[in-house]
């Protein structure tokens, strides 16, 4: 991200999941946080409030520690009791279909630092 944000190049948005933090100080080192809209992947606690502080456009909440827990549960179903539980959605509750704006952050929690 560095050498794009550096090298003049023209960025109107860059979506990113573990590689947000050095995403986000290399646009703010080129200057250009005002210029590209930040969206990231997971919805972490740092994401949360780069959203809210207005660094970030937004987010995409993907519930890591949820989708586990639902995994574990559905295997430990299917093995003990011979079950298919299908297709699940952990995210299928959220608000807003999982997008963080600025309007909505405080209706989202963070899963993990970030």
């Amino acid at each position: 991200m560095q050498p794009a944000a550096s090298a003049g190049a023209t960025l109107s948005s860059v979506v990113a999941s573990g590689a947000f933090q050095g995403t986000t100080q290399a646009l703010r080192a080129a200057g250009k946080t005002s210029q590209v809209k930040i969206i990231g992947l997971g919805g972490s606690v740092a994401g949360l409030e780069e959203v809210e502080s207005g660094a970030w456009f937004g987010e995409v909440a993907t519930l890591p520690a949820t989708q586990a827990t639902v995994a574990v549960q559905a295997i430990t179903k299917a093995l003990r009791q011979g079950v298919d539980s299908g297709g699940i959605n952990p995210a299928a509750g959220l608000p807003d279909g999982g997008l963080v704006t600025k309007a909505n952050v405080d209706k989202f929690t963070g899963q993990w630092n970030g």
